[in-house]
C-alpha cells in the first residue's frame, strides 16, 4: 500500500454536473485551468479536451446500464504523464458536491479509454458506493495507472484519453427532479514500478468488466471494493472461485505477478435452497407435480418433510416474526408460514376466504406489519381453496373459481400432509386454521394433537397461521445464519433490524424489547405509543391459589374495577402497590387504552379491536354500535381478541414439573345482550369463555411505551432483543 507521505501534489480541478430529471439535456461547467503537477520524477497533468464544448455532455434522463455505456453525452479529458528514474503512479476520483439535492447513491459513472475513437471499459457501470471503497490507496478512486520512464533511464511521455459517463440510475424514484455535481480530482505519487503488481477484479455475475490497482509486492492488499448488487449480497473476493478463504484487505501478497481477484455473490433465496435439497434429500421430499401453477410445467416442487429440525434448517426471521419455509417453486418462489399463531379469531360466517373476517384480518391488520412487503412478497400469489381430498394436490387439480388471489394467505391441508402431518414440523401443539374447505359448512383445522379437523363448525375460533410467497429475486443472508431456530436466515433489505437511536414506534409488531430486564414483544403502535406484551406469564404473590400463575379476572366483567380482594388480576395489575411497583424504572411508560369491544361466534373480529358504543372514537373502518362498551386507560392492560399476539404465545411452557400453561386471559367480553363471561385463549390456542370469578387463568401484561422512547442497542430478534432507552 502507497502511504500518502509519497503525496508530492494533488491537482483538484473541479467539473460540475447539473442533472435536472425534469428535461432531457444538461451543463457542465469546469475549471479552465490547467495545473502541472511537479514531481521529482518528472510531471502529470489534466487536460479536459472539449473545454470549449458547452453542449450537452451528461444526461440527466433516468436510465439503464445498456443505455448508459453508450449515451453519447460524456466528459472527456487526457491525462498526459513523463517520467524518467522513477514511475508515476496516478490517480482518478470522483468528488460528490456537498449541495446536491439527487443523493449519490442513485447515480452510476462509467470510465472507459480512448483509442482512436475507440472505447475501451476500464470500470462496469458503478453506483458511487461501490466506487468509494473500490481499489485505490486512498480508497476514494476510480482508476489508477502508471506512467513509466524508458528502460535506459530516459524520459518517456505517456498519453491516456478518458472519457466519464454519468447517469440517473433507475433506483432512483423521485421524479419531482434536481441536480447534482462533481469534482473530478487527480493523484500523482512518485513509484518503483518493478516492486508493484496490478491487482483486477472480475466481477463474476455477468456484468463486462471489472476494477484494478496496483498494489506493492510482499504488502498488504489495502482498500478492496465494496460492491452493491439489487438482487445478490457481496460476500468478498477470492482469487479462485473455491478457495476456502476469502482475501482481506490486511492479507499480505503473496502473488509476484500481475492477478485477478474474483468477487463472490450470494446465491438468491431460490438458488441457494434449490442447490440445498440436492445435497440433504434426506430433509426434503421432492413430489413431480409437474405444476404449471407458478409457471414452471416440467419441474418438480420441492417440500419440506419431517420434523429433525436440525436437519431441515428452514426457519426464515422476517418482520419480527419466525416463519418455516413450506415449499421451493420450480422458478424459485418460495412459500413460508409463521412459526406460531399470530392471532386466534373466527374463519368467518361462510368457508368462502375471499371477503371473510380471516382475509379481512390477513390483509388489513397483518400485512401492514410486514417490512417492505411489496417488493418481498409475490403481489398476485394465488391460493387454492378446493375441497379436496388428503392424496390430491390442488395444484394440479386446479380449475376455474378454485383459487383466490392474495399477498398472504394460509396453507391449504395438501401441503401440511406433505410436511408430515402430526410427525412434521408443522404440528406446533396447537388449533390453527387452514384455508382448504372440507364441505359446505366446514374449514379444516390443525388440532392440538396435530390432526387435520374437519369436524368443527365455523363458529370456533383458532390460532392464525399467516402464509405468504416470496419472489424469486429476494436475498436470503445464508453467511451469516444457518436456518435453524435460533439462527433463522434474514432477508436482506426489508429493514430488519432497528438502527441506534431509531424511534422505537417506527418498528412493526413482532420485534423483542427488553424492558426492566425482561422480555417483551411489540403489539403495534397506537397514538404514537409502541404497544408491548410480556412473553411469559407473570406470579400474583397474592393469589389464593397455590400456583401463583393462576388467577380469576376480576370480580366484575370490565377490566379495571379492583376489588378488595386482591387475588384477583386486575387488581394485583392496576394497583398502584400490585406488578407495577415490581417494576424497576417505569419512566418510559404511558398510559393505553384498552378497549372491550364485545366479540361474539357471529361477530367480526373487528368487534373487539375497535371501540364500538356512540361516544367514542372508532378505529380502522369497524361500524359504530350503541351497546354498552367500556374502555380503561392506565399503564398495564391485556390483549383483546383478534390482536397481534394475541394466541398463545408464552415463552414459559412449564411452571413446575407437573403442571403445564397454555391458557390465559384476554380483555374481551363475550356477549351483548347478557354480558357473563370474558374470553381467553385456552389449552391449544383457541378461545373460550368464562365468568370472570369462575375459572382461574394466567396473563400476560401490556403495555405503552412513550413515543420518544428510542433503541439504544440490539436487533429485535429473541436472542438480541431492543435495549430501549
Amino acid at each position: 500500500m502507497i502511504s500518502k507521505k509519497f503525496i508530492f501534489s494533488i491537482l483538484s480541478l473541479f467539473v460540475f454536473i447539473i442533472l435536472f430529471v425534469s428535461v432531457s439535456y444538461s451543463y457542465f461547467v469546469y475549471n479552465k485551468e490547467v495545473v502541472n503537477i511537479d514531481l521529482q520524477s518528472g510531471d502529470i497533468n489534466i487536460d479536459f479536451t472539449n473545454e470549449n464544448n458547452n453542449s450537452s455532455t451528461v444526461s440527466s434522463q433516468i436510465m439503464g446500464d445498456s443505455t448508459g455505456i453508450n449515451s453519447p453525452n460524456y466528459l472527456e479529458f487526457t491525462v498526459t504523464g513523463t517520467a524518467d528514474t522513477e514511475s508515476i503512479l496516478y490517480e482518478l476520483e470522483i468528488v460528490p458536491n456537498s449541495d446536491n439535492s439527487i443523493d449519490s447513491k442513485n447515480i452510476k459513472y462509467y470510465l472507459t479509454e480512448v483509442d482512436n475513437n475507440n472505447e475501451t471499459p476500464l470500470t462496469a457501470p458503478l453506483l458511487y458506493t461501490e466506487l468509494y471503497d473500490s481499489m485505490v490507496n486512498n480508497g476514494k478512486g476510480i482508476y489508477q495507472n502508471i506512467v513509466s520512464g524508458n528502460q535506459d533511464g530516459t524520459s518517456k511521455t505517456t498519453i491516456k484519453k478518458y472519457r466519464l459517463r454519468a447517469w440517473i440510475d433507475e433506483t432512483y424514484t423521485n421524479k419531482t427532479g434536481g441536480n447534482f455535481g462533481y469534482g473530478v480530482y487527480l493523484y500523482a505519487f512518485n513509484v518503483d514500478s518493478s516492486k508493484y503488481i496490478k491487482v483486477s477484479f472480475n466481477l463474476n455475475d455477468g456484468r463486462s468488466t471489472g476494477l484494478s490497482k496496483y498494489v506493492e509486492k510482499n504488502k498488504e492488499y489495502g482498500s478492496l471494493p465494496k460492491l452493491v448488487n439489487q438482487e445478490r449480497i457481496f460476500l468478498g473476493w477470492k482469487i479462485n472461485d473455491n478457495d476456502a478463504n476469502y482475501i482481506m484487505e490486511s492479507n499480505v501478497t503473496s502473488e509476484t505477478t500481475n492477478h485477478t481477484l474474483k468477487a463472490i455473490w450470494s446465491l438468491t433465496a431460490g438458488e441457494f435452497l434449490q442447490e440445498r435439497s440436492e445435497t440433504q434429500a434426506a430433509c426434503i421430499s421432492t413430489e413431480p407435480n409437474k405444476s404449471s401453477f407458478y409457471g414452471e410445467i416440467d419441474a418438480d416442487v420441492i417440500y419440506y418433510t419431517g420434523n429433525d429440525e436440525s436437519c431441515l434448517k428452514n426457519y426464515v426471521w422476517y418482520s419480527g416474526k419466525l416463519w418455516r419455509i413450506v415449499a421451493i417453486y420450480p422458478n424459485g418462489m418460495i412459500k413460508l408460514v409463521t412459526e406460531n399463531p399470530m392471532t386466534t379469531i373466527h374463519f368467518g360466517s361462510t368457508i368462502n376466504f375471499n371477503g371473510s373476517w380471516m382475509d379481512q384480518w390477513l390483509s388489513q391488520e397483518f400485512l401492514p406489519t410486514l417490512y417492505n412487503n411489496e417488493n418481498i412478497i409475490v403481489q398476485n400469489a394465488e391460493w387454492n381453496v378446493k375441497e379436496t381430498t388428503l392424496t390430491t394436490d390442488p395444484y394440479l387439480e386446479r380449475v376455474a373459481n378454485d383459487t383466490v388471489t392474495e399477498r398472504v394467505g394460509l396453507l391449504n391441508d395438501f401441503e401440511y400432509i406433505k410436511s408430515g402431518s402430526s410427525a412434521g414440523y408443522l404440528n406446533i401443539g396447537q388449533y390453527w386454521w387452514l384455508m382448504t374447505p372440507y364441505n359446505s359448512s366446514r374449514v379444516y383445522r390443525i388440532t392440538e394433537e396435530g390432526y387435520n379437523d374437519h369436524n368443527p363448525t365455523l363458529s370456533g375460533a383458532s390460532g392464525v397461521r399467516p402464509s405468504i410467497v416470496i419472489k424469486t429475486n429476494v436475498i436470503f443472508d445464508t453467511e451469516s445464519y444457518d436456518g435453524t431456530r435460533l439462527s433463522p436466515f434474514h432477508i436482506v433489505g426489508d429493514a430488519e433490524e432497528g438502527k441506534t437511536n431509531e424511534l422505537l414506534n417506527t418498528r412493526i409488531s413482532g420485534e423483542f424489547v427488553k424492558f426492566n430486564n425482561e422480555l417483551y414483544r411489540i403489539v403495534g403502535v397506537e397514538n404514537n405509543t409502541t404497544k408491548i406484551v410480556k412473553t411469559d406469564y407473570i406470579q400474583n404473590p397474592n393469589s389464593t391459589n397455590t400456583n401463583k400463575y393462576l388467577g380469576y379476572f376480576g370480580s366484575d366483567l370490565y377490566y379495571g374495577t379492583k376489588s378488595a380482594n386482591n387475588s384477583f388480576w386486575d387488581y394485583y395489575l392496576t394497583d398502584a402497590n400490585g406488578w407495577l411497583s415490581t417494576l424497576n424504572d417505569t419512566s418510559l411508560l404511558v398510559p393505553g387504552t384498552y378497549y372491550q369491544g364485545y366479540y361474539l361466534d357471529n361477530n367480526s373480529y373487528k368487534r373487539a379491536i375497535c371501540a364500538t358504543y356512540d361516544d367514542m372514537v372508532s378505529t380502522k373502518d369497524c361500524v359504530k354500535i350503541s351497546d354498552a362498551n367500556k374502555t380503561y386507560t392506565g399503564l398495564v392492560g391485556l390483549l383483546h381478541a383478534g390482536e397481534m399476539m394475541a394466541s398463545h404465545q408464552s415463552l414459559l411452557t412449564h411452571v413446575s414439573s407437573s403442571t403445564t400453561y397454555k391458557s390465559m386471559w384476554l380483555i374481551t367480553l363475550n356477549n351483548i345482550s347478557n354480558v357473563d363471561s370474558i374470553h381467553s385463549v385456552i389449552s391449544g390456542g383457541y378461545i373460550g369463555s368464562y365468568q370472570p370469578n369462575s375459572i382461574e387463568n394466567a396473563v400476560r401484561p401490556t403495555l405503552h411505551l412513550k413515543s420518544e422512547t428510542k433503541i439504544t442497542s440490539g436487533s429485535g430478534f429473541i436472542n438480541d432483543p431492543y435495549v430501549i432507552g
